[in-house]
């Protein structure tokens, strides 16, 4: 079996004990505050747990970075450094909306964000899921590529400030094109969505965002040349910890990239 195959598997696994555990009361309380701050609910820790103890079972070598526990080191070196969301979306897992995916993106020593040497996100609920591999995207096993509609402009975006929802308003009508809103819970996918371009765009503008989240995003972002915006700027953006990024914006619309990094 190659290491690709051993990532997937433990992605998959990883999915079927979440949903096997889904609207349990007791895997959905809060134990406390991972490293990246976020509350930390006892599913958060067992997803987590169960990654990192699967990659030891498998032989491997790696720093494992986690939003819960942070870098743990497994084997006698660190061949790998493997970048981690067990689930993304647990306030959705928490209250019963099924929307929700966990995120593993795998790197050499020394590598930017942008170049894992593979890259996985799975839908916990649906039979959907993203790999970067050797420079090619896939869905559900299949080469995948991009997309970009001309239809309405539909935009997931995370924000504090309304005056940012004002601001796409006027995009939108710069632009000459509707707009429609969907923020979804799982930064992970939605990222993903935006970079093969079945959404306009994804923007996240809280600073409450983690590398963890969009690692996997960014990667498939770059391969597919789409608009790419971020601060901290991406060469800047650590796997070696968790860290937060402050904004992000993708699109793969370059008229519509161009005037959100203007006006957002």
């Amino acid at each position: 079996m190659d290491i690709y195959s051993v990532f997937r598997k433990i992605v998959d696994y990883t999915a079927s004990l979440l949903r096997e555990l889904y609207g349990r009361e007791d895997y959905i309380e809060v134990t406390g505050y991972g490293v990246s701050g976020d509350v930390s609910r006892r599913i958060d820790i067992i997803a987590e747990d169960y990654i990192v103890d699967a990659l030891k079972s498998n032989g491997l070598n790696a720093l494992v970075v986690g939003e819960e526990k942070g870098a743990r080191s497994i084997g006698s070196s660190i061949d790998y450094i493997v970048l981690v969301d067990p689930l993304d979306g647990s306030l959705n897992y928490s209250i019963g909306i099924p929307f929700a995916s966990v995120s593993l993106a795998v790197y050499k020593p020394g590598s930017l964000i942008t170049q894992p040497i593979y890259g996985v996100v799975r839908s916990v609920f649906t039979n959907e899921i993203y790999e970067l591999c050797n420079n090619n995207i896939y869905y559900n096993g299949r080469v995948l590529t991009r997309k970009q509609s001309e239809s309405d402009l539909v935009l997931s975006i995370y924000t504090e400030n309304p005056q940012h929802l004002q601001a796409l308003l006027e995009v939108s009508r710069g632009i000459g094109r509707g707009l429609k809103i969907r923020t979804m819970g799982s930064a992970s996918l939605e990222a993903i969505y935006a970079s093969i371009g079945s959404i306009s765009a994804f923007i996240h503008l809280t600073g409450k965002l983690r590398n963890s989240d969009v690692a996997v995003a960014i990667a498939i972002a770059e391969v597919f040349k789409a608009g790419l915006f971020t601060i901290p700027l991406i060469e800047e953006i650590s796997i070696n910890r968790i860290e937060r990024i402050e904004k992000i914006i993708i699109s793969q619309n370059n008229n519509l990239f161009k005037a959100l990094v203007e006006k957002l």
